[in-house]
């Protein structure tokens, strides 16, 4: 199970920061964040997108109909949903942690150019569309989005924490604000399903859960 997997390999990061946010998190809540510049994420996607963006409600018209359907999930595997959704306003904190890669190995051994970042950073948080009323997505955040925020790699933050955890708990509090702030804001979201038609057993039942059925691969511009 991918949940238990997050687990595994990070005893000496769980403490960084804490959320209830999902059952695997571990450490504080993030409070409620004050205005800030935000950084830009330039975090870019390659998969294939739908020509026309959906609305936040028909994309969650079709997780609610491909959840219990292999075959129709499978259609989708690939797909990047681009969707104008923001933070809905009832999340105050996230759920946060540092997981080795899945397939950090592969990447090595195909002979991918520069450093292999043999770590990433998770966090989840629900989406919605412009009206709260909209109803809610659970998401996981690529590693990629929050990175730039926490201005160090997930690996370096690791042996931050080990070495300060002060200043690292520091890093990543002030890190979450930002984040928080900044999806908040409407704007166009890249989406993919989170898992595999080879997993399609471990989807989780409620894409509204405390479980993520989404990853949020990047960001466009506020709309």
């Amino acid at each position: 199970n991918n949940n238990n997997n997050n687990n595994n390999n990070n005893s000496d990061t769980n403490n960084i920061l804490k959320s209830s946010s999902t059952p695997s998190s571990t450490a504080s809540s993030l409070p409620t964040p004050s205005t800030a510049s935000m950084p830009p994420t330039t975090t870019t996607t390659t998969t294939c997108a739908f020509s026309e963006p959906l609305s936040f409600l028909e994309l969650r018209t079709l997780l609610e109909g491909i959840r219990h359907d292999a075959d129709r999930y499978k259609r989708y595997g690939n797909k990047t949903f681009v969707v104008p959704s923001k933070m809905h306003r009832q999340q105050c904190n996230l759920g946060f942690n540092i997981v080795k890669s899945k397939n950090w190995k592969t990447k090595r051994k195909g002979g991918d150019s520069g450093k292999v970042e043999k770590y990433e950073y998770v966090m989840t948080c629900k989406m919605t569309g412009a009206n709260d009323e909209d109803g809610v997505i659970c998401c996981k955040l690529s590693s990629a989005i929050i990175e730039p925020f926490m201005g160090v790699a997930p690996g370096d933050m690791r042996k931050l924490h080990r070495a300060d955890k002060d200043k690292s708990n520091k890093v990543v509090t002030e890190g979450g604000h930002q984040i928080l702030s900044e999806l908040r804001v409407l704007a166009p979201c890249h989406m993919k399903l989170l898992y595999p038609v080879e997993q399609f057993q471990d989807v989780p039942k409620q894409i509204d859960g405390d479980l993520p059925v989404l990853l949020f691969c990047s960001r466009g511009n506020s709309v």
